[in-house]
């Protein structure tokens, strides 16, 4: 799982999450794994097991796995910066592999994403302001 290519698709498939994936930190897990997130929503699920995780446990366990892929180079950090300007540049992340980053940008999760990116950029723009001069003219 912690293959070159694994780590490429794992932070370009990053792109498609709510946040850019250095928001996703231990804090953030912690604050979201609580006793009553597991009460409520894992241990219904847990079928034959006497007692669910603690959540402490979880929140250990899961970060061991993920906190080597949220420790990011400088071409990883700079995709993902990217993304955030409606902008892909798969050369980033594929630098061995030019014609696995063509395969990742025709994604249709992560093209949907682009979208989506610029026209929440181009709404939060504002407008030039015309001079009383154009106004007239139109």
């Amino acid at each position: 799982m912690t293959s070159e290519r694994f780590r490429s698709w794992f932070i370009a498939m990053s792109a498609i999450l709510n946040h850019p994936l250095t928001a996703y930190t231990q804090d953030r897990i912690e604050k979201r794994i609580t006793d009553r997130t597991v009460a409520e929503q894992l241990a219904p699920m847990l079928i034959g097991q006497a007692a669910p995780p603690r959540p402490s446990d979880l929140i250990e366990r899961s970060w061991d796995v993920i906190s080597p892929f949220m420790k990011l180079g400088d071409n990883e950090t700079k995709y993902i910066a990217f993304i955030q300007q409606g902008e892909l540049f798969p050369e980033l992340l594929f630098t061995d592999d030019p014609e696995e980053g063509k395969r990742m940008a025709l994604h249709p999760a992560i093209l949907w994403k682009l979208v989506n990116v610029r026209a929440h950029l181009a709404r939060g723009k504002p407008k030039p302001k015309q001079r009383s001069s154009e106004r007239n003219h139109t």
